[in-house]
C-alpha cells in the first residue's frame, strides 16, 4: 500500500513472547518513528485475522512468532502488505528473507529502540511506490514437463529417458517426480534418497530451502541426473511453494525435466491443479499417448480439449505429442504411420513415433538400467533419443 503524504503508516505487530517487546514497541509509538501500531500479536493465527480485518499497511513480525512460515508472510503480502521481519542475528534474518519478508532489521535485545527507529526508517522505504515493474529475471535452466491422459503407457520411461540423454549429452539436468497417484522414477532410476517433492516444499515453508541444500539432498544417477523423487500421495505440487522450489532447479541445472503424471481433462477452467500451470507455464510440453485404439481415443481426446485451452498458444510452450508402443509389424507401423499419424497432427503438428519394444523396457527396469545402458542400439532408445535432441535445443 501506498501511503499518502502526511498519513501515517498503519502497521501490526506479531514480535512473539520476548523480554524486549514492550520496550520496542514502545519506541515504535514515538512519533518521531511514524508509525501508528493498531493492534499487538502473539501468535501468526490472531495476525492473520487481524489482517483481514483491519486496514493495515504493513506487519512487522518476529522470528519468534508462533506459526511464522513462508505461507504466513504471502498471505500477509496477498492482502497489499509488506512485511518486515525484526531478528537478532544473521541466521534469522537469512530465514526471514527466505520466507519472503520485504525488509529485515537487526535489534539489539539489549537495546530495542534503535531498532524501532530503523523499523521506521524502513517502513518509509517501503511505502513508496516501486520505481519500475521491471519483471524477474528467469533462471536458465529450461523446463520440460511430461505428461499424459489416464493409461498412457510409458510416460515415466519417457520422461527418464529425456533426462538421461540431455545429460549424455553434457547438459546439467535434474529429473522431478510430480505424479501424485504413480511416482515411479526413484525406482526406475535405481536411486534412494529421503528426500521428495513434499520434502523441498516443507524447506520452503520452513525457510529454510536452499540451493545447495536442495542439490544435496538429491541423488545422482550414473548419467549424472539430479532426481527428486515422489511418493504414494507424495508428490502434489502447491502453488504457493512449488514455484520456489521450481526456480532453484533452473538456477542449478540447464534442463529440469518434470513428470506430471496423467492429467484427466486441460480445462482450460480446471486452476486448482497446479500441475495445468506447470504444463502450460514450461519451455517443452510432451503429452504422452499410446498407439493401441482405446488409447489413441483418450489421446485425441485429451488433445481436442488441450487446443481449447486458451493460454497454449504461440506464447506457451512448445509441443510435442509422443506416441508411445508403435507395431514392430511392418503392416501394422506402415497403418499408423499412413493414417493415425495424419489424424493427429490435425490437432497438433508436432508427432514423435517411439517403437513398442516392452522387452527392452521391461529388461532395463528389472536390472534398474536407463534405455542407454540396457539396450543403446534398440529402436525406442534411438527414438527416444531423437526427441531428447530436439527438446534441448531451444526454439528459434
Amino acid at each position: 500500500m501506498t501511503i499518502g503524504p502526511g498519513r501515517e503508516t498503519v502497521v501490526v505487530t506479531a514480535l512473539g513472547m520476548t523480554a524486549w517487546e514492550p520496550e520496542f514497541i514502545s519506541a515504535l509509538r514515538h512519533p518521531a518513528v511514524g508509525l501508528a501500531v493498531v493492534r499487538r500479536c502473539f501468535e501468526a493465527v490472531d495476525l492473520l485475522a487481524c489482517i483481514e480485518a483491519t486496514a493495515v499497511d504493513g506487519a512487522i513480525i518476529g522470528d519468534g512468532l508462533d506459526g511464522l512460515d513462508a505461507e504466513v508472510v504471502a498471505r500477509i503480502r496477498r492482502r497489499g502488505c509488506w512485511v518486515m521481519a525484526v531478528v537478532s542475528d544473521e541466521q534469522a534474518a537469512v530465514r526471514a528473507r527466505m520466507l519472503g519478508a520485504d525488509s529485515v532489521v537487526l535489534l539489539d535485545p539489549d537495546h530495542p529502540a534503535g531498532a524501532a527507529r530503523d523499523a521506521g526508517a524502513s517502513a518509509r522505504v517501503l511505502a513508496q511506490p516501486p520505481e519500475s515493474d521491471a519483471p524477474e529475471i528467469p533462471g536458465r535452466g529450461r523446463v520440460v514437463c511430461v505428461w499424459g491422459p489416464a493409461g498412457s503407457t510409458g510416460r515415466s520411461t519417457v520422461a527418464l529417458t529425456l533426462a538421461d540423454e540431455a545429460a549424455r549429452r553434457g547438459f546439467s539436468c535434474a529429473l522431478v517426480d510430480a505424479d501424485p497417484t504413480a511416482p515411479c522414477l526413484d525406482q526406475l532410476a535405481a536411486v534412494v534418497s529421503p528426500a521428495s517433492v513434499t520434502w523441498s516444499q516443507r524447506q520452503v515453508a520452513q525457510g529454510r530451502l536452499t540451493r545447495r541444500g536442495l542439490l544435496e539432498a538429491m541423488p545422482v544417477t550414473r548419467s549424472g541426473v539430479r532426481v527428486l523423487p515422489g511418493g504414494a500421495g507424495d508428490s502434489m505440487l502447491r502453488p504457493d511453494l512449488w514455484p520456489t522450489v521450481r526456480e532453484q532447479l533452473k538456477e542449478a541445472v540447464e534442463v529440469v525435466v518434470i513428470d506430471l503424471g496423467a492429467f484427466g481433462h486441460p480445462d482450460a477452467e480446471d486452476s486448482g491443479d497446479q500441475r495445468l500451470a506447470e504444463a502450460l507455464g514450461a519451455d517443452e510440453l510432451v503429452t504422452v499417448g499410446t498407439c493401441e485404439p482405446v488409447g489413441l481415443a483418450r489421446l485425441m481426446r485429451f488433445l481436442v480439449a488441450l487446443s481449447a485451452t486458451p493460454t497454449l498458444d504461440r506464447a506457451g510452450p512448445r509441443h510435442t505429442v509422443v506416441v508411445t508402443a508403435m507395431p514392430s509389424d511392418p503392416a501394422s507401423a506402415a497403418f499408423v504411420r499412413m493414417h493415425v499419424a495424419p489424424l493427429l497432427r490435425t490437432l497438433h503438428g508436432s508427432i514423435a513415433l517411439v517403437d513398442d519394444d516392452r522387452a527392452t523396457c521391461l529388461a532395463a527396469r528389472t536390472r534398474g538400467l536407463t534405455l542407454a545402458e540396457a539396450a543403446p542400439s534398440s529402436r525406442v532408445r534411438r527414438d527416444l533419443q531423437a526427441l531428447a535432441a530436439h527438446i534441448c535445443v531451444p526454439a528459434a
